[in-house]
């Protein structure tokens, strides 16, 4: 662990004479504190028992008490918004590295013409885009035309 999150790795072999290369590794940020700790609830605790033990880490750690500093708030105020919104995937990032990895960097993105989008779609489904939408409209009742 200490490897990974302070502390350079300390060269095992310097008889051999290989010049170490700890100091030129990038130091990873430190892990947050677990929230559920700071708050002192258990995993899994329920919204309300969460919403309660911030209240009250909150009230002892405020700046304005006696024994309260901003630093201690701050950890509760960010662990209780840890837990109480769940952070999200990213979907515009999922999205550019699956595009980024299906081609080489530099190279473009290709563009597929209009009868190869047809082909693929025949491939996939047996039938035109054109049949396919033709028969869900039918199947669907709605009449052509321009609706107000």
């Amino acid at each position: 662990a200490a490897l990974l999150r302070g502390a350079p790795p300390v060269c095992t072999t310097p008889h051999l004479g290989v010049r170490c290369v700890a100091a030129a590794w990038p130091r990873l940020p430190p892990l947050p504190p677990d929230p559920y700790a700071v708050l002192g609830v258990a995993r899994g605790a329920a919204v309300a028992e969460v919403k309660a033990a911030y209240r009250r880490a909150a009230l002892r750690t405020h700046p304005d008490t006696p024994q309260g500093s901003e630093a201690a708030f701050r950890k509760v105020v960010e662990a209780y918004r840890r837990l109480s919104n769940p952070p999200r995937p990213d979907v515009r990032r999922v999205d550019s590295a699956a595009s980024a990895s299906s081609r080489t960097p530099g190279e473009p993105f290709r563009s597929v013409r209009p009868a190869q989008a047809e082909e693929l779609f025949r491939r996939a489904f047996g039938k035109g885009v054109d049949e396919v939408l033709n028969e869900e409209l039918a199947r669907s009742g709605v009449a052509l035309g321009v609706y107000s």
